[in-house]
């Protein structure tokens, strides 16, 4: 799960032996060997999106075969195939048609995990499209994410509720779904999601937690929630901050660079989070990005760490939450 340039030419061997699968011609005269294929495939892109290096030809190759087929994967290929596109900086509209109309299909057979994959799929491709200009493009995931979501609510009402994957993910939808969408779903999402949070924080894995906390900071932190909502954010983002200042260190670059920016956001508008104490987070914060230095480039530390002391100053002028040596 990890690329560095230096790992380049092992991943493009790797490359070259699957996309030489694709080109057997087996593929369209063996049974067993098409069935291999479509099995194993959305894995082999999988590693690849978990390393974040998205092999143009090896992506482009294997999705030509799966938009003509989807209808031949199971309802978990699917969705770890939507998973693994998304983590690339891959444009392609017609993939996600595809899966709008299979799900429209099947969806309702889907399960909890499933449903919470294909709707994080959605909601981080939708914020690839936005940032490369492709935003009006998007209209597939959005739907899509939108129809996953009513039947995740669906199947936490029936029992037994979400697990950290799906509800982590719907907190962060909940933070870009634009305002058009169905006000009563958001409000369910919401409901279910900090449900969640509040009753099983102590599962989330760090990751998640962090991606949990930039959600519901950026929620807290809208101008147009109503009383209940808000409360409903506020008290799951206090249990949450509770249980991430035990697990703060064994978070990721990725995770730490998520919460630099919630913390920063939450200090600037700290009227807005009520009685809530960030200094904890805050302070753990710096230690962990003191201890992990090594894993950023100079920028990406020096922005971070200006953040995190303005961020500081911001909940204690008198430097209660600035260590000396940060």
């Amino acid at each position: 799960r990890v690329y560095r340039e230096e790992y380049k030419p092992l991943f493009d061997v790797a490359a070259e032996s699957a996309l030489a699968y694709v080109a057997d011609r087996r593929l369209s005269v063996d049974g067993r060997f098409r069935h291999s294929i479509l099995m194993h495939g959305p894995f082999i892109l999988v590693s690849y999106a978990q390393a974040r290096y998205g092999h143009p030809e090896l992506f482009n190759t294997y999705l030509n075969l799966f938009e003509g087929c989807l209808d031949e994967l199971t309802y978990n290929h699917v969705s770890i195939l939507a998973y693994a596109v998304s983590h690339v900086s891959i444009h392609r509209p017609t993939f996600w048609r595809g899966v709008m109309s299979e799900f429209a299909r099947s969806g309702h057979s889907w399960d909890a995990y499933s449903l919470g994959l294909i709707s994080g799929a959605c909601r981080r491709s939708w914020q690839k499209a936005r940032a490369e200009g492709f935003g009006s493009q998007a209209g597939d995931q959005i739907d899509l994410l939108l129809a996953a979501a009513r039947l995740l609510v669906g199947k936490a009402a029936e029992g037994p509720g979400l697990t950290f994957h799906e509800a982590s993910d719907m907190v962060m939808a909940l933070a870009l779904l634009p305002h058009s969408a169905p006000q009563g779903l958001r409000r369910d999402m919401l409901q279910v999601a900090c449900d969640t949070i509040k009753g099983e924080s102590q599962s989330f894995p760090p990751t998640y937690l962090a991606a949990s906390f930039y959600g519901l900071v950026a929620l807290a932190l809208e101008g147009d929630l109503d009383v209940s909502c808000r409360e409903m954010v506020l008290s799951a983002l206090q249990v949450l901050v509770l249980e991430l200042g035990v697990k703060q260190a064994l978070c990721e670059q990725a995770d730490i660079e998520l919460i630099t920016y919630a913390l920063f956001a939450a200090a600037r508008s700290s009227h807005q989070l009520g009685e809530m104490d960030m200094r904890p987070v805050l302070l753990v914060q710096q230690r962990e990005m003191v201890r992990k230095a090594g894993d950023f480039t100079a920028e990406s530390l020096a922005h971070l760490g200006r953040l995190t002391s303005q961020a500081a100053m911001l909940v204690s002028p008198e430097g209660h939450a600035l260590q000396e040596w940060f």
